[in-house]
């Protein structure tokens, strides 16, 4: 007797409603097999996340998630006179409150200097979940990338997930799955807000070759299931690595705390 699935493992079936669902093509249907579609969903409860994932390739398909907190600051308080300025560092703090700390010291200062600021950017990490096949056989792993390696290799990891099912079709792999919040948590000190990365690559052996991103959105809530998805451009900011694990970024510093970076001629 041949058994066939009533429903498909994979599908648009209650997206926007439901469960938060990201796709490239726009609006395509992974339980459609007559065109391409690299699609993700997930289902957010108080303990895990339910996720699935679909797409063509001929090795694996891949959703990954990176921590959204964008950079810390290590933060100074500056108290200056017309001789001289002493600063003493009091935590690390966002990039909006360093901000509106400095500015409000400003209009206190009659001196001119420049400000550098060190990032301790936090999205050192992506979390990888990769389903594929290999030898003509399914198969499902955890992996992650060091983004603040220019083109780094997946690299397997053991993160624990539940529940995973899969299956092929031709090139087309589909898969579901369960990770707890906690899990994630632990991993990217982020439970719920990501961005996620949608992409495919091949597989060599026991190993995953370079993957191809097709989708990167911007930071999201996956519990919000009607979440407009902005699409981003890869990252093109070149860092240095510098003492104690942080990074000088001067792009990003310059987009996010642009009058920071210049010489500032203060009010008198």
């Amino acid at each position: 007797m041949i058994c066939k699935r009533i429903s498909p493992l994979v599908s648009r079936s209650g997206c926007g409603v439901d469960k938060l669902c990201i796709e490239t093509p726009q609006s395509c249907d992974p339980s459609n097999s007559s065109s391409p579609c690299l699609f993700t969903s997930a289902v957010v409860t108080s303990t895990d996340i339910g996720l699935s994932l679909s797409g063509e390739s001929e090795g694996y398909v891949a959703l990954g998630l990176t921590n959204s907190s964008s950079m810390i600051f290590e933060e100074w308080v500056a108290t200056c006179t017309t001789v001289n300025i002493s600063l003493s560092k009091t935590g690390n703090h966002d990039a909006t409150s360093v901000w509106h700390r400095w500015n409000s010291w400003f209009a206190l200062c009659s001196i001119t200097f420049t400000l550098q600021f060190i990032n301790e950017d936090v999205k050192d990490v992506s979390v990888f979940f990769v389903c594929g096949k290999r030898s003509g056989t399914f198969f499902f792993e955890t992996a992650q990338r060091n983004n603040s390696l220019q083109n780094a290799p997946l690299t397997k990891s053991n993160m624990t997930v539940e529940e995973v099912k899969g299956e092929l079709a031709g090139n087309v792999t589909k898969c579901t799955f369960k990770v707890q919040r906690a899990n994630l948590k632990r991993a990217t000190n982020s439970d719920t807000m990501f961005e996620v990365i949608l992409g495919t690559g091949p597989v060599n052996g026991n190993d995953l070759g370079a993957l191809k991103v097709d989708l990167k959105t911007e930071a999201i809530d996956l519990s919000n299931v009607t979440t407009v998805i902005t699409t981003t451009a890869a990252p093109t900011t070149t860092a240095t690595t510098v003492p104690g694990g942080a990074v000088r970024a001067s792009a990003l510093l310059t987009a996010l705390i642009l009058p920071l970076l210049l010489t500032f001629t203060l009010m008198t």
